[in-house]
């Protein structure tokens, strides 16, 4: 019989760190009667301190999917915890992963054997299971990048297991026990989770009324909308589906339709290249039955020549001689006849060499996120939108746009299934795959019957009110979203060190970039232009690669400067009244003459003329 986790990591603590006293909840008065020994030890440390450890044992369910579950029973830590929290004393409530490496599956990187996994959390309220699973999937991305992983600690936000952390500490490499990770760790952590917030306990029914479940990030240009939801996505690690609206995408794109797809060759079924072969003689039109006959025959001679008439049979009403297999002559009426008695319940139609054309209903990624989080709803998935408002978001939402009223992250109002619809969902949901509709259980029957987005999808976007072309966004679907506002200078620091050179080559001199854009949007703010905040110019309009090579490759930077922030000026913030933003410009108002003086002049052509300049080898 396999060690529990209990036994494992009791096991190895007798073994490697005999100077820590598990024995006293059967040895010391004070304790005995106490605590349930079964799961928890008081040890003493060389201090003289004891501290309260709990174990909880590992099981696995799902082992038919590509990444089971890994799950612990929280409610049977309880007494030990209570206790430590009544006594004041340090609580570490250890796990270990004691299953065959066959139920580890998808772990690529490690050995879930050589980690004990130390669960940090207020459990206070609790009395579910939690699926470790996002954990040891972080830890195995965590090593694939090379770190240091004697000690990882999995933070909040990187898992999504319902508790708030926990840390793996490395106890065996290349089958060498290691103690020291966790000789330390219980010596000098101060481990008391008690002393925590109970609203600091990431269980997943919190989080459903605290996490964004309908997000959008706004503001102007450059700000870094992608690139903050690109880094809050991280906690989703490959469960994350991104789309990016333009104007003309539709409902279609966004949920599904019917596509005309490529059939497949009607021989395709066929594995073995002989019989397709035999196949494509009995199709070939251009051919006898008598000639039929004879190509077949020595491939028959070997199998069975009885069945060759009857195969004919099926095909042609054509009179045809057989042979028997020394060569002589033999009547096939009967065998040709039962042919012909078949032919009526098969399809005999040739395919067209591959190229028929049939309709499919193929997913849009709403659906497919959808059909994800239904059928892991241990996980969460996102799916981040970008640039939602450059498309009739209306249009594309449809009736989804209902889903979208949430309670506790669940759709409050259903839609019905489309037929369509349904059929997919019978082929793509687990839990509806190879059933008949009179077996579905009252489960099953609504999930295939209506729609709700489940707790564990959310759906992020970004949005730049100020571009040219955006559709607007009526009230009632924008009260469906949190908006998120990222302000003009909110990420300016991180472009801080960054320097650009501007001017001829003869007079080339060197500015901090977030200097210039921050003079630019002063005159773009003043009376002059009077231009809206999510107009102006964020830290990230120019991005960050090309701000890094500014200096090495300058006069392609300059080039890039004038297709970016020029011609955004001219054709969109000041299309309208250019000269009062390219105020040193002398010439006719036009892009590529506004562009020389830009190329002589630098910051003059903005009317700046008290920028701070910076010596190049400066740059950091």
């Amino acid at each position: 019989m396999a060690m529990t986790s209990t036994k494992i990591i009791r096991d190895f603590i007798d073994a490697n760190i005999k100077e820590f006293d598990r024995t006293l909840l059967e040895t010391k008065s004070e304790y005995i009667g106490k605590l349930d020994n079964k799961n928890t030890d008081i040890v003493a440390l060389p201090s003289g301190e004891e501290v309260v450890v709990g174990y909880v044992d590992i099981g696995i369910t799902g082992t038919d999917r590509s990444k089971p579950q890994i799950r612990v029973f929280m409610d049977k830590t309880r007494e030990a915890y209570q206790y430590a929290k009544d006594n004041q004393k340090r609580f570490f409530l250890l796990t270990i992963f004691s299953k065959e490496n066959a139920m580890a599956k998808n772990i690529v990187n490690y050995d879930p054997h050589d980690y004990i996994l130390a669960i940090e959390t207020n459990i206070d309220n609790e009395t579910s299971r939690r699926d470790l699973r996002s954990m040891f999937d972080y830890l195995d991305s965590y090593i694939a990048k090379g770190k240091e992983s004697n000690f990882v600690r999995c933070a909040n936000g990187c898992h999504q297991s319902g508790i708030y952390q926990a840390a793996f500490i490395k106890i065996r490499e290349n089958g060498v026990d290691k103690p020291d990770t966790l000789i330390n760790y219980i010596t000098y952590f101060d481990s008391r989770p008690y002393m925590n917030s109970i609203t600091d306990v990431v269980s997943v029914e919190q989080k459903t009324e605290d996490d964004v479940y309908n997000r959008i990030v706004f503001g102007a240009p450059g700000t870094g909308k992608s690139h903050r939801l690109e880094l809050d996505s991280k906690c989703f690690g490959n469960n994350v589906e991104r789309v990016t609206f333009h104007p003309s995408y539709s409902y279609a794109n966004f949920v599904g339709t019917y596509k005309p797809t490529m059939t497949r060759n009607d021989l395709d079924w066929l594995t073995d290249d002989e019989k397709k072969k035999v196949i494509a003689i009995l199709q070939d039109k251009s051919k006898t039955a008598q000639e039929k006959y004879d190509l077949l025959y020595d491939k028959f001679k070997g199998e069975g020549l009885t069945r060759l008439p009857i195969l004919l049979g099926i095909y042609t009403d054509e009179v045809f001689k057989t042979k028997k297999v020394d060569g002589t002559d033999t009547d096939n009426t009967v065998e040709r006849n039962h042919g012909k008695a078949i032919r009526p319940y098969l399809n005999l139609q040739p395919g067209n060499g591959g190229k028929e054309i049939s309709y499919e209903y193929v997913p849009g990624p709403f659906m497919r996120i959808y059909t994800q989080a239904i059928n892991h709803p241990e996980e969460k998935y996102l799916l981040l939108i970008e640039e939602i408002n450059r498309a009739n978001v209306a249009a594309v939402f449809g009736d989804v746009f209902q889903l979208l009223d949430r309670k506790s992250g669940v759709s409050e109002y259903p839609i019905a299934t489309s037929e369509d619809i349904k059929v997919f969902l019978m082929n793509n949901l687990e839990c509806l795959k190879g059933k008949r509709i009179d077996e579905f259980s009252d489960e099953e029957s609504r999930l295939y019957q209506e729609m709700r987005i489940p707790n564990n999808m959310f759906i992020w976007a970004t949005m730049n009110s100020a571009d040219q072309g955006v559709f607007p966004m009526d009230t009632a679907f924008k009260r469906r979203w949190e908006f998120e506002y990222i302000g003009v200078d909110d990420e300016a620091k991180e472009v801080e060190k960054y320097i650009i050179p501007i001017g001829d080559k003869e007079h080339r001199r060197y500015v901090k970039w977030n200097d210039l854009r921050e003079r630019i949007n002063d005159i773009l703010s003043s009376d002059d232009c009077k231009v809206n905040e999510d107009k102006l110019l964020g830290p990230f309009f120019i991005s960050k690669s090309m701000l890094e090579s500014a200096c090495e490759k300058e006069d392609r930077f300059i080039k890039a400067f004038e297709s970016k922030v020029i011609m955004y000026l001219f054709e969109d913030a000041m299309k309208m009244r250019p000269a009062n933003i390219f105020k040193g410009h002398k010439g006719k108002m036009i892009f590529s003459e506004i562009c020389k003086t830009f190329e002589e002049k630098g910051e003059g052509l903005f009317g700046i003329s008290d920028i701070e300049y910076i010596e190049k080898e400066g740059q950091e």
